[in-house]
């Protein structure tokens, strides 16, 4: 949201308030088809590398070949945008954001981890809470309107998987999600 004026954080607000009021009335439709999930990251990375530049941010990709899952393309690359963004927002110039995707015991897991400054172990538990801000000096001006995470959370339960998050001030942030895995395609001949 930097760099937005009042206009189109509102807009925002709103598309991420009915995202939700519709996830909670069971009305959000999801268009579900096998995605690898390496591309879906390697087009994010290609669109969110100027931000990274503009922040004096090194982005690295850990693709370790491929991993397909059932799910929504739109819903996916939310997940992987809000998560992508947090970890941009949140590490200074100088730092490392890294997304790897790898298969893990039938289940594709994606990480995105940063060397920003991390989040006091009193609000981890909190932080998928809709308006919820680790920062409480963060505002919509600077910080978002707190509701990313809780879309993040939803996405990644209506497609039943997990999301754990892992920091300490200091260390940065690492969020693993872990998606059903779909089985490798067979092999032709």
């Amino acid at each position: 949201l930097h760099g937005l004026d009042e206009v189109q954080q509102l807009n925002l607000l709103d598309g991420d308030l009915t995202t939700l009021a519709l996830a909670d009335a069971r009305q959000l439709r999801m268009d579900r088809r096998p995605r690898e999930l390496n591309d879906s990251v390697r087009d994010l990375m290609s669109q969110t590398q100027p931000l990274a530049d503009e922040r004096g941010v090194h982005l690295k990709p850990e693709l370790n070949g491929g991993v397909r899952v059932d799910g929504d393309a739109s819903r996916v690359r939310q997940l992987l945008l809000i998560l992508l963004d947090n970890a941009l927002t949140h590490t200074p110039a100088g730092g490392e954001v890294s997304i790897g995707v790898v298969r893990q015991n039938g289940h594709a897991r994606v990480t995105v981890s940063d060397t920003g400054a991390g989040i006091p172990a009193s609000d981890v538990p909190h932080i998928f809470e809709r308006f919820y801000r680790a920062d409480k000096a963060r505002n919509s001006e600077n910080g978002g309107s707190g509701l990313g995470l809780a879309i993040a959370k939803w996405i990644v339960d209506a497609h039943k998987g997990d999301i754990e998050v892992k920091s300490a001030p200091g260390e940065g942030t690492r969020v693993a999600v872990s998606l059903p895995a779909l089985d490798d395609p067979p092999k032709p001949g």
